[in-house]
Parts: C-alpha cells; sequence; structure tokens
C-alpha cells in the first residue's frame, strides 16, 4: 500500500470516529430542539414562583376539572333528555304554526350544548394552561352567555305579545317593535362593551387561569338584566289587566280590585253568556299563567345576578373552572326555567284569546281600537270548547201564539 492509500484511509478513519463521537450531542440538541417547539405550540413551560421559588406547570387542579366535568355532564344530560322528550311537539310548531317560542327554545336548548361542548374542550381538555387557552375561555364564554341571554330576553317578549298576538302582526305591534329596540340596543352596547375590555390572565404565582368582566361592565349588565326582566314582566301583567279585571281574576288580592262600571257590566254579561265550570276553567289558566310568569322571571335572573356581583367583588378576575361552571349552570338553568314556561303555553294561549275576545265583544262598537278578528276568534275558541247554548222560552198555555194572533190587524 503506498503512501497515497495510506492517507485516505486514515482520513476515513478520523471521519468516522469524529462522526460517532459527534452523534450523541447532535441527538441531544435534536430532542431540546423539539422540546422547544412543544412547548411554543401549547406554551406548557414550566413556572416558577417568584417568592417560594417553587417550579410547576400551569393549568387547572385534577380536583378542578373532576368538578366542571360532572357539572357539565350532568347538564348535558339533562338538556338532551328534555329536548329529546319535546323535539317532536317543537318541530310541529315550527313547521306547521310558524310559532316563534317553539323556535327560540329549540335555539336554546341546541346552543346550550354547544356552549358545554366548547367550555369542556377548553377546560377538562386543555386545562387552561396557557394564555391563550384562559383568553379563549372567555371569548367562548362571552359569546354563548350573551346569545343565550339575548334570546331569553325575545322569549320573554314574545310572552309579553300573546296578548296582542292574535290581533296584531309583530311589525304592526309598537310595543314589539320597542322591546327589540331596547333589548339589542342595551344589551347589544353592554356585550360589545364586554368583548372589547375581557379579563383574563394566566397568573404567575400559581399557574392559574382568571377571568371575568370589569366592573364597568358586570354592574350594568346586572342592572340591565334585572330592569328588563321586570320590564317585560310588568308588560304582560299591564296588557293583561283589562282581561283580569274583566272576569275579576286576582293574582295578588286587592291588585285588581279597581274595576269601572263599564268592566263589571262587561264582567255580568261574560258570566251570562259561559257556564260557571267553563269560565272557572278559563280563570284557572290565566291564574297558573301569571303565577309561572312571575315565577319564571325571577329564576331566570337570580344565577345571572350572582354571577355579576361574583364578577365584581372580585375584580372580574375569578378562577376559570368556577366562572365556566357558573356559567354553565346558570345558561342551562335559563333553558330548563323556558323549557318550563313553554309546558302547557298552547292552552294558556287559545285561553287568553278567548277571554280577549269576550273583551272585545263586550265593549261598544265605539270603545274598540278596530275590527274583531273573527275567523281567528272562531278557530282559537275551538280548542277550549263552545259555550252552552242560549236557554230556550217554552210557550206554555200558547199565550205567545194567541197573542201573536191578536196583533194581526183586522182587514
Amino acid at each position: 500500500m503506498d503512501s497515497f492509500e495510506r492517507l485516505m484511509v486514515c482520513a476515513i478513519l478520523l471521519m468516522a470516529a469524529s462522526t460517532t463521537a459527534a452523534a450523541p450531542h447532535s441527538r441531544h440538541h435534536a430532542l431540546l430542539y423539539a422540546a422547544k417547539q412543544a412547548h411554543a405550540r401549547d406554551e406548557r413551560v414550566v413556572m416558577t414562583d417568584p417568592e417560594t421559588g417553587r417550579k410547576f406547570m400551569p393549568g387547572e387542579t385534577s380536583r378542578a376539572r373532576t368538578v366542571y366535568t360532572v357539572v357539565a355532564l350532568f347538564c348535558a344530560v339533562v338538556l338532551a333528555l328534555l329536548f329529546g322528550l319535546r323535539a317532536k311537539s317543537l318541530a310541529r310548531n315550527i313547521k306547521k304554526r310558524n310559532n316563534l317560542t317553539s323556535a327560540i327554545l329549540s335555539f336554546l336548548f341546541l346552543f346550550a350544548i354547544c356552549f358545554i361542548f366548547a367550555t369542556a374542550v377548553v377546560e377538562s381538555g386543555q386545562s387552561l394552561a396557557s394564555s391563550n387557552l384562559c383568553y379563549s375561555a372567555i371569548i367562548i364564554c362571552l359569546v354563548f352567555y350573551t346569545t343565550n341571554k339575548l334570546a331569553i330576553y325575545i322569549f320573554l317578549l314574545e310572552r309579553a305579545r300573546i296578548v296582542r298576538a292574535p290581533f296584531m302582526r309583530r311589525h304592526r305591534d309598537w310595543l314589539w317593535i320597542s322591546g327589540m329596540i331596547i333589548i339589542c340596543a342595551g344589551f347589544g352596547t353592554v356585550a360589545i362593551i364586554g368583548f372589547v375590555f375581557p379579563v383574563s390572565e394566566l397568573s404567575r404565582l400559581d399557574g392559574r387561569c382568571r377571568i371575568g368582566l370589569p366592573r364597568k361592565v358586570a354592574f350594568p349588565l346586572m342592572c340591565f338584566d334585572i330592569g328588563l326582566n321586570f320590564l317585560l314582566t310588568g308588560l304582560f301583567i299591564w296588557l293583561l289587566r283589562p282581561v283580569l279585571s274583566l272576569h275579576r281574576v286576582n293574582l295578588i288580592p286587592g291588585l285588581l280590585t279597581k274595576t269601572s262600571h263599564r268592566e263589571e257590566n262587561a264582567s255580568s254579561e261574560v258570566s251570562l253568556r259561559y257556564s260557571r265550570p267553563h269560565m272557572h276553567n278559563l280563570n284557572h289558566i290565566i291564574k297558573n299563567l301569571l303565577w309561572k310568569c312571575l315565577v319564571g322571571s325571577t329564576l331566570v335572573m337570580l344565577p345571572t345576578v350572582g354571577n355579576m356581583v361574583t364578577f365584581y367583588v372580585m375584580r372580574g378576575r375569578e378562577l376559570g373552572w368556577i366562572c365556566l361552571t357558573i356559567c354553565t349552570l346558570d345558561v342551562s338553568w335559563g333553558v330548563l326555567i323556558i323549557n318550563w314556561l313553554t309546558i302547557g303555553s298552547a292552552q294558556a294561549d287559545r285561553a287568553l284569546t278567548t277571554l280577549m275576545s269576550q273583551q272585545i265583544v263586550s265593549e261598544p262598537d265605539n270603545e274598540r281600537d278596530g275590527p274583531v278578528p273573527a275567523t281567528i276568534m272562531q278557530s282559537r275558541l275551538s280548542g277550549l270548547g263552545k259555550p252552552p247554548p242560549p236557554a230556550k222560552l217554552h210557550d206554555e198555555g200558547q199565550l205567545l201564539a194567541f197573542d201573536r194572533v191578536s196583533s194581526v190587524p183586522k182587514q
């Protein structure tokens, strides 16, 4: 072997030795690079407590995730069960009757289930372990929560319009148009401010996500929610007052005891037109409807007030899993209350139409607001049964016949 070949062999051996020695070092750098890329993707880096020097991974604890998972699964199962039980009747009302309340209820069911699914992904699945996930949690909560509340407000407005529904279309009803403007303008403004100034931070002390709304958003939202609930409930009772006075239906003793002379005469006329069991049935339906409206509007409002008070006290920095748990319970609770309010609503709708038609018929022609929609009233009255036929006068002794003969003029 000459000198050239020996040099080549030595060079090859040196290259092989250097490659073998550098291989472990290269693999170590590759693993570090892959780990850094993984941490950059989900931002789950090891954090250090500046006071104690303790190292920890950010995110929710296993106990917090377990509590939220149990609550979310329970709410999802209950909502899915109730929606499945009423899906057929709701679909029939939407397709055949174009019932807006049934459409709103179906939307609330589906939207609440989607909200639970989305929050479960960021809380139970991702553990709110990064700043991006923390910000996503508050945005998801705001989107679903505000939309759910907006749908509930529209439902309450539609509930108040049930008295005028048989006689006036929505685009001609100034009360309905004014209510929609108040809901969309007022609640929309507060919701937009909430989207502009959300609170979301990943604490460097314990690595827990804290989300919420600032005080300048939480307090107006709470006041608007309370005021709008009372406004819509009061509007419903105010629209029913002529009917309640006409039929002497007192929800609270002394509330509607002052009636005019015309209303007393109309009430006596209606009592003569309908039998006592029939009137008792109508009054019972209206009383139940009023009580359900009052109780339902109060129950819908309570969780929202509690959540907003928590935001206000904690200055908008509530633990993420607690905020999502309360929002999940609030949204599910609102859907359950609306579902309860709509049970038996068709019968109550027919009863209200019957009572309103009696009021309009009892009024003089110069005191009516417009023509009586006989076709609509006839179709609605058929569902509650027809009133008893008028009494017949028996001509015993042929007195009336003799009177008719005697009254004929002689030729």
